[in-house]
């Protein structure tokens, strides 16, 4: 048995987001908790949905998680369906 380190992640950024299939990262929009009546509908929609990390903050939270994320940008392998 060796007597390596492993390396701990961040446990109040593990808690606010989450990992997808794809290694992206979701996280929900901050100041909707309390104190919402003077915001308009159209804000308070866009709150309710989960957005994916930027490219610049992407280096951070891969240096607080110890996790390699994947680009927002890059979406599934697509092939086309008849190739011959």
């Amino acid at each position: 048995m060796s007597n390596s380190a492993k390396m701990k992640g961040h446990k109040g950024l593990k808690k606010r987001i989450k990992l997808t299939g794809r290694n992206k990262v979701k996280f929900a929009r901050p100041g909707k908790n309390h104190i919402n009546s003077h915001m308009d509908g159209t804000t308070l929609r866009d709150k309710r949905n989960k957005i994916v990390v930027k490219k610049g903050d992407r280096k951070l939270i891969e240096k607080l998680l110890h996790v390699r994320i994947q680009p927002s940008n890059v979406g599934p392998a697509t092939t086309p369906a008849n190739a011959d």
